[in-house]
């Protein structure tokens, strides 16, 4: 199995800066881990949302090579 995790970080939850840039990343990271099950599957995915409500990627589960 396989597990993307994909950020897009142009918009302005991310800032200029990279301090501000890791905050939001690491924020949604650890709301992400806080989705995930016990039983992952593959087809599991699930939105990612910036501090601003955008949804600016998923984590998506897939059956891998």
């Amino acid at each position: 199995m396989l597990l993307t995790i994909t950020i897009e970080m142009d918009n302005a939850a991310f800032g200029d800066d990279g301090i501000t840039r890791g905050y939001e990343v690491k924020r949604i990271l650890e709301e992400a881990t806080d989705r995930l099950t016990d039983n992952i599957q593959p087809g599991d995915c699930c939105p990612l949302m910036d501090i601003n409500g955008n949804a600016i990627g998923l984590w998506d589960v897939t059956e891998g090579d």
